[in-house]
């Protein structure tokens, strides 16, 4: 017998009793990660460095995280694997500053 609980709105959690297994599911939808990539675009255009410290770089759809993450693991730990990543041309959407 297997078990679907909704965790949230993007995420649901299976398992399954005769294996004693589990597994999270993330998910959003097309709309969802048009809305992130559409604030990306505004905070880029909006951006003027002020010389802080820290700073809003990048926002990466949940999803699109987790393929990464899934593809190579370190990524969530190594910061110059992530900024390299963010910087691909490929994933240019995704900045929300055009200094990185």
């Amino acid at each position: 017998m297997s078990e679907k609980r909704i965790i949230d709105a993007n995420t649901n959690f299976h398992y399954d009793h005769a294996t004693d297994e589990f597994a999270i599911e993330n998910h959003q939808d097309q709309k969802e990660i048009q809305a992130i990539l559409d604030e990306n675009q505004i905070a880029r255009n909006e951006f003027h460095h002020k010389g802080e410290h820290m700073r809003k770089v990048a926002q990466i759809p949940t999803s699109l995280w987790n393929a990464w993450v899934k593809e190579d693991p370190d990524i969530a730990r190594n910061q110059f694997k992530l900024l390299k990543k963010i910087k691909d041309i490929t994933y240019n959407k995704l900045k929300t500053s055009d200094k990185i």
